[in-house]
């Protein structure tokens, strides 16, 4: 697993590539948006409020101006 970190850590930052940096954006928001639903379906508050304190920049970058300016 830490081989496995370090590694999705370097692509995130760019070492294999832009391909693999927008990938690995790409998957980091996936889990945020699956762990928002499932805070949702199980009545978990705390694992609720804390993907909304990341998903301001989120919601920014689809058009959410007002969700955005709201969360922060």
């Amino acid at each position: 697993m830490m081989e496995y970190t370090a590694f999705k850590d370097g692509a995130g930052k760019g070492k294999d590539g832009n391909t693999a940096q927008l990938w690995v954006s790409y998957m980091d928001h996936v889990w945020l948006v699956l762990n928002l639903m499932r805070a949702v379906k199980t009545n978990n508050y705390t694992l609720y409020t804390q993907c909304l304190c990341l998903m301001p920049d989120l919601f920014f970058s689809y058009g959410g101006f007002n969700d955005a300016r709201y969360l922060t």
